[in-house]
Order: C-alpha cells, then sequence, then structure tokens
C-alpha cells in the first residue's frame, strides 16, 4: 500500500519538475525539491523493516500455530510406530503360512534369544524357518526364510492365546496354524492412547485392527 501511495505522489508531483539538467541550484521550496523531498521519505520509510509489534505479534502467531500441530504431531508419530510394528508381525505370519502351503511343510515363526532359540518374549527379533525337528531352536541345518527387522524401541507386544507354545506359532502346510485364536496387542510403553492388535482366523490367516485403549 505504501509503494502505492509513494507511485501516486510521485505522478502527481511528476509534471511539477524542472526539465532535464535544472536540477542544480533548485530551491529548497521549488517544487523540484519538494518532489525529490516527499520521493525520499517514501523509500525510506518502505526500507525501515518491521516494527517491534509486527514482530511480535508474528511470534505469537507461530507460538499458537505451533502449540496446536505438536499434539497432533506426536499422535502421527505414535500411530506411524504401532502400525509399522504391527504391519511387519502381520506379513511375517502371512509369508510363513504360504510358504508352508508352497513347501508342503510346517514353517515356525517365533522371537529368538541369543542362542538361537524361541522365547516368548515377542518383543525380540523375529525369525521365519523350517524348524524340521520342532524343537524351538533354530540350526544352521535348518532353512531360514526371513529375519524380520526388530521392534521400535518404545513398543510392547503383550501376546494372548498361544498354548501349550507361546514362544511360537507353527502354519501348517493346510493354512491352518498351531494356535488359531492367538492374539498380540502393541502398545506404546508408558502410553495410554489406542494401540493395534494382530489376531488370528480360525484358519491361520491374519488380521489386523484398532484397539480402544492400552494400559
Amino acid at each position: 500500500m505504501g509503494q502505492s501511495f509513494c507511485r501516486k505522489a510521485a505522478g502527481s508531483l511528476t509534471p511539477l519538475l524542472p526539465t532535464p539538467g535544472v536540477n542544480t541550484g533548485v530551491g529548497a521550496d521549488a517544487p523540484g525539491a519538494v518532489h525529490t523531498r516527499a520521493y525520499q521519505r517514501c523509500h525510506r520509510r518502505r526500507a525501515g523493516g518491521v516494527t517491534l509489534i509486527e514482530l511480535m505479534v508474528a511470534v505469537a502467531v507461530l507460538a499458537v500455530l505451533a502449540a496446536a500441530a505438536i499434539p497432533n504431531f506426536k499422535s502421527f508419530l505414535h500411530n506411524s510406530r504401532l502400525s509399522a510394528d504391527a504391519t511387519r508381525l502381520f506379513a511375517d505370519l502371512e509369508l510363513a503360512r504360504s510358504e508352508a502351503a508352497r513347501r508342503n511343510t510346517t514353517v515356525t515363526i517365533c522371537p529368538l534369544d541369543s542362542g538361537n532359540k524361541c522365547a516368548d518374549d515377542w518383543t525380540l527379533p523375529r525369525i521365519v524357518f523350517v524348524d524340521a525337528d520342532n524343537d524351538g531352536t533354530y540350526s544352521n541345518t535348518e532353512e531360514l526364510i526371513r529375519n524380520s527387522d526388530p521392534l521400535q524401541a518404545t513398543t510392547v507386544i503383550t501376546a494372548a492365546n498361544l498354548g501349550a507354545t507361546p514362544d511360537r506359532v507353527r502354519m501348517r502346510s493346510t493354512g491352518s496354524s498351531s494356535t488359531p485364536t492367538a492374539s498380540w496387542k502393541f502398545c506404546e510403553r508408558n502410553s495410554t492412547a489406542a494401540g493395534q492388535t494382530v489376531s488370528m482366523t480360525g484358519s491361520g490367516r491374519p488380521s489386523t485392527q484398532l484397539q480402544s485403549t492400552c494400559s
């Protein structure tokens, strides 16, 4: 707006300017001098930057926007972490089921401890392998199908309904599972926000759904 005003002011005073080459020695009250001072004042006002009040208003607006965005960003990160971990377990179960059918044999999925033995702590890194002797231990002579990625450091899993073998799930060549009602509840440590659950149907097919809260 200031720039437009300056242009209009300069335009209205332009006819008052003396002809080129006559500016030297123009008096302080001469029309040309008046035009020059007005033009310089406009340019100084435009180049003056923002005032302290304008800066404080801008900072206040940014603070309000940040306060509104931070909770949404935390919720987005929470959901993304749990979704990624739940999706990986879902993919491992699907892979074990399809490989069992393809190979016409039983395929095992389990969390593995440091001694290559299946453990009932499902926060440990998982493997999918052909447990030929069904001893719940992976050996170099057995075929490894997948090493799954570890969980997020903040993710906690509560497994349920795994029956007599809480340390593993075995997928048969028919597609059924040794633990058809098993479920895994994914929550974020020290949080009561909603989590996700991976569960198995009677046929051994996994599914994923949201859960209301975590305790």
